[in-house]
């Protein structure tokens, strides 16, 4: 079960990487650390550059437009 699952994993992340255009710049990778692994290991192999941020990015990036708007937070 945990090859197959690693497996699906791939050809989605793979599926995924090649239905974007290409990048002029590094692509970058917020996600938890088993998948960001996952996709700069494919990002690696495609030889696309790409820059890890920490998985919670997002949320930060999201609580302080929040806050920037006003918003209860």
């Amino acid at each position: 079960p945990g090859q197959l699952a690693s497996y699906l994993s791939g050809l989605l992340i793979g599926h995924e990487l090649r239905a974007i255009a290409p990048a002029d710049g590094p692509l970058h990778v917020m996600a938890a650390d088993g998948l960001a692994d996952a996709y700069l290991s494919a990002l690696q192999s495609s030889r696309q550059p790409a820059i890890r941020h920490a998985e919670d990015a997002v949320a930060q990036g999201v609580h302080r437009l929040a806050r920037a708007r006003g918003l209860p937070v």
